[in-house]
């Protein structure tokens, strides 16, 4: 019969701690999260370049609006491969008048940052045929491997060789 091994519990205290690393929480910081004292420096009647400067680039300009810029973030926790949890969220909007200085700072937190999005369940129709999986499998078998070129076709890179 044989002993059992002297190193099993050594062995075992040693894998503690990393099973327990392993379990540790995972803070990460997404986008840009504007923290309070730096948006105390943003004042109305700032210039542009005071705010880049001040909070750095923004995550998004208005699409329609170049006077508009949003800097969105959050913060998340996750443990192990469980999935994330959100701590915090924020979008600052910042709008800016026709001469560039600041006319408002929005600051929206939590679920005030959530769109609400219907989604619907018709599918939209198109044309041709509806293949099946062995049907795309088996369709691409001869199509490659041809290394002739068909007549009329580029010869990939200098033209006709003049």
């Amino acid at each position: 019969m044989a002993r059992p091994s002297r190193s099993f519990p050594a062995l075992a205290l040693l894998a503690l701690p990393l099973l327990a690393a392993g379990c540790t929480p995972y803070v990460a910081n997404r986008g840009n999260l504007v923290e309070a004292d730096r948006l105390a420096l943003v004042q109305n009647g700032s210039s542009k370049d005071e705010v880049f400067q001040t909070l750095g680039s923004p995550t998004m300009v208005s699409t329609f609006d170049d006077n508009t810029w949003y800097y969105m973030g959050q913060r998340t926790e996750q443990t192990a491969f469980f999935d994330p949890d959100i701590l915090e969220r924020q979008v600052l909007i910042v709008r800016f008048d026709d001469k560039d200085k600041v006319a408002s700072l929005e600051k929206r937190t939590g679920e005030q940052t959530i769109a609400s999005v219907e989604t619907v369940d018709r599918t939209t129709p198109t044309s041709g045929k509806e293949i099946g999986f062995i049907e795309q499998l088996i369709g691409n078998v001869g199509r490659f491997g041809n290394d002739k070129k068909k007549p009329g076709s580029s010869s990939g890179g200098r033209g006709r060789g003049y």
